[in-house]
């Protein structure tokens, strides 16, 4: 499933946002790789389960701000060691009162 709204890939080369996927009493710790109001693909080295149900922290570079949110994971893509995973979130997100509305600024 593509994602029909603007993505705004992540500084990746200047900054890090981290993800904290938590699934199963577990938590995963990614890379936000891009971001809309209705979803986002994150880097991951674990691969998840398609269609599962996913509590999701998205914390500031500078550990200040997090936006916490729930959704599925759609699709899974492995590259190498790590895998690209997008996930729809279960209500759209409003990231203007957010760390991540620099990014949005389009």
């Amino acid at each position: 499933m593509r994602r029909r709204e603007t993505r705004f890939p992540t500084p990746y080369l200047d900054i890090v946002i981290r993800v904290e996927i938590f699934y199963q009493n577990r938590r995963y710790v990614c890379m936000l790789w891009d971001v809309s109001p209705g979803g986002c693909c994150l880097r991951m080295r674990t691969a998840l389960p398609i269609g599962e149900a996913l509590r999701l922290v998205i914390c500031s570079p500078n550990g200040e701000e997090t936006i916490e949110t729930t959704g599925r994971l759609q699709w899974i893509n492995p590259l190498g060691e790590m895998h690209y995973a997008g996930l729809v979130f279960d209500e759209r997100v409003d990231f203007s009162q957010t760390f991540l509305r620099q990014l949005m600024h389009q």
